[in-house]
């Protein structure tokens, strides 16, 4: 069966994106990547990510990603992205694979993970990682 793991949350702002990773992308959103890896002996077939922020001035579902099919052993980035535009304050980003129990896994407890950010001026600095 596979095993889908949640690793570590990365965050990237409009002042950490060189001119040609920022191309069409506005200085106040921020990219939230994840890599989504198969750590059963089979294929995972395609599913869903979920990505939750909640914060000073939210509680919400940020995006839902479409997560392609992982090989065993192998693994995929799942990018969302949170425009940050009148936010500040510390929030916490959740971020669930597999998030409606599509297909049967060998576990499931490794399935989501979270991460801690500061955001000011649409600039967010990590402030608590767990993976």
């Amino acid at each position: 069966m596979p095993d889908l793991a949640v690793g570590l949350i990365r965050v990237r702002d409009g002042t950490q994106r060189s001119a040609e990773q920022g191309a069409g992308i506005p200085p106040y959103v921020v990219e939230v990547m994840v890599k989504i890896s198969n750590r059963g002996e089979s294929v995972a077939n395609e599913t869903t990510t979920r990505f939750w922020v909640r914060g000073p001035d939210m509680d919400q579902e940020l995006r839902i990603v479409a997560t392609p099919a992982v090989p065993p052993g192998d693994e995929v980035e799942v990018t969302a992205t949170w425009d940050v535009r009148n936010r500040r304050g510390n929030y916490g980003i959740a971020v669930t694979a597999e998030a409606f129990s599509q297909i049967e896994e060998v576990r499931t407890d490794t399935n989501s993970a979270n991460i801690g950010v500061a955001v000011l001026d649409a600039r967010v600095d990590i402030v608590e990682s767990a993976e």
